[in-house]
């Protein structure tokens, strides 16, 4: 039982913590292209998970493993 403790404890150190954080865009002036940009972007990030770009809205919702990269160098 203590085995399976400490195992689970360790892995749990090891695996990431996803985040996920809201992120004004500024200048897209095209729906299509510059929202792809954005997500092609992003998502070019290692650590960076997953983007949604709302163009309405101008913001990136961004899930991201946050042991590998900081909200800030996004």
């Amino acid at each position: 039982m203590k085995i399976l403790i400490i195992l689970s404890f360790i892995l749990s150190l090891l695996a990431g913590e996803t985040a996920k954080s809201e992120f004004n865009i500024q200048g897209m002036t095209c729906a299509a292209g510059c929202g792809a940009k954005v997500k092609s972007a992003a998502t070019s990030i290692e650590g960076v998970e997953n983007c949604e770009v709302n163009f309405e809205k101008s913001k990136a919702t961004i899930t991201f493993d946050n042991k590998k990269v900081t909200e800030a160098q996004i």
